[in-house]
């Protein structure tokens, strides 16, 4: 969505949510001599969903403190990703294939169990990032002007058993300001020198034993 606030400032905002369910039915040969003998089953313990929802807004705009002209911009962006596994995995013996050779190798049907379902699944994670950004660019005449920026950005997250329970995570932030002098002899032209940093902390968070 965008509007307009009169002539000089403009807020853009926008959210998309994604969903990605997908059925892993690869087949997966684990070598069992150096003769070539492998065993064939059926791909388990793949992640069956997912679902990411997004954000985005900035807002920007121009005026004047004296005779010093700004151009202010504020921005956010992030998203939560949740990932969901199935409470049981199913049984070795239910996804096998059978056995054969890299020299006689076999198409193989099916298992009696047919393909593995994801029925019962549950959220066995969550990342969340979120950052924040403000810039503001004071031109005082058609030369010289500053430029003064600074994010802040937070991203943890959770992990969960299939009863619910939270069982570690991690989290972690950061500050990142800049700061720029640009010169512009000519309009097609311009001489920038910045500076900028980052800092950051983080914190293991983890299930007490």
């Amino acid at each position: 969505m965008k509007h307009d606030f009169g002539a000089n400032w403009r807020l853009s905002i926008g959210a998309l949510d994604q969903l990605v369910t997908r059925d892993i039915s690869t087949q997966v040969n684990a070598l069992s001599n150096n003769a070539g003998s492998y065993t064939s089953s059926l791909a388990i313990g793949f992640a069956p969903q997912f679902r990411v929802f997004s954000n985005l807004g900035s807002m920007n705009g121009r005026f004047t403190t004296g005779r010093v002209r700004h151009d202010l911009a504020f921005g956010s962006t992030g998203y939560v990703f949740r990932t969901y596994s199935d409470f049981t995995n199913p049984s070795s013996g239910s996804v096998l294939l059978g056995n054969a050779t890299i020299a006689n190798p076999v198409v193989f049907a099916l298992p009696p169990a047919g393909l593995p379902r994801h029925d019962r699944i549950f959220t066995s994670s969550v990342i969340h990032q979120q950052g924040f950004n403000v810039t503001d660019t004071a031109a005082f005449d058609q030369h010289w002007s500053v430029q003064m920026a600074a994010s802040q950005d937070w991203i943890w997250t959770d992990n969960y058993n299939n009863a619910g329970i939270r069982t570690g995570g991690y989290s972690t932030d950061g500050v990142s300001p800049f700061a720029s002098v640009l010169y512009k002899p000519a309009p097609n032209k311009t001489v920038e020198s910045a500076t900028a940093a980052a800092s950051s902390r983080a914190t293991w968070r983890r299930r007490p034993s």
